[in-house]
């Protein structure tokens, strides 16, 4: 969601749902983009069969989802 107004000075700002913003973050695979999604999953501010779904949906080769897919079920299990 786009957020412009006057309290904002007109600068955009976007609101970004955090499951989208876990699999952007996958995407990257960086190692602090990895321990964030570890917290909002540890946290339950995310749900790991939302997550993999939106994974899924990605557009990229399906090797690539593959792989964010087994570390989501591989930090799901740890974080158990």
């Amino acid at each position: 969601m786009k957020i412009q107004n006057a309290n904002t000075r007109q600068s955009i700002g976007w609101c970004v749902e955090a499951h989208d913003l876990a699999a952007s973050k996958l995407v990257a695979f960086r190692d602090k983009d990895r321990d964030f999604v570890r917290v909002l999953l540890a946290e339950q501010l995310i749900e790991a069969p939302k997550l993999l779904r939106r994974l899924g949906q990605l557009p990229r080769d399906e090797a690539f989802r593959d792989r964010l897919i087994q570390w989501v079920k591989r930090t799901v299990t740890e974080l158990e």
